[in-house]
């Protein structure tokens, strides 16, 4: 029967244990690469609001709402309020994107609204993550674990 011999060599342990260490040191206290990844999503809200939401488009306004409404309106930004509220928040371990707006809700899910709850507001969810908007987060995560950021 052939035989083998099988060598470990351990050289070299402790710089892989140092740079374990500092990626575990780095990842408890992510609140650099949030910050980053929270202006991108402001940016990324913003496209959404501007092309009438994405990746899906935004059901369009009803024709007695445009009639009512300045012919050029665009889907949530009469006023640009519910878009200029959007803000975020981070923590060491956390991004919250959001807005204090009561009728953000509705727009954002859609329901009944209105005196009797007799109007139905299609959702168009404007604060949504894009698929590319988590890969780039999660790049500013890795950058920052490996000692970019």
């Amino acid at each position: 029967m052939a035989g083998f011999d099988v060598e470990i060599n351990f050289e070299g342990l402790g710089l892989a244990e140092g740079v374990i260490r500092r990626i575990r040191e780095r990842a408890l206290d992510l609140s650099v690469p949030l910050r980053a990844g929270g202006v991108h999503m402001m940016g990324s809200i913003r496209r959404n609001f501007k092309v009438g939401g994405r990746p899906k488009k935004w059901t369009p306004l009803k024709p007695a709402t445009l009639k009512a409404k300045a012919p050029k309106t665009k889907i949530l930004i009469d006023s640009a309020r519910l878009m200029g509220s959007i803000t975020f928040k981070v923590g060491r371990d956390r991004l919250d994107v959001g807005t204090n707006l009561i009728y953000a809700r509705i727009h954002q899910r859609g329901g009944q609204a209105g005196r009797g709850l007799a109007t139905t507001i299609p959702a168009r969810p404007y604060s949504i993550f894009q698929e590319s908007d988590v890969r780039v987060i999660g790049r500013f995560i890795g950058e920052h674990l490996a000692g970019v950021s």
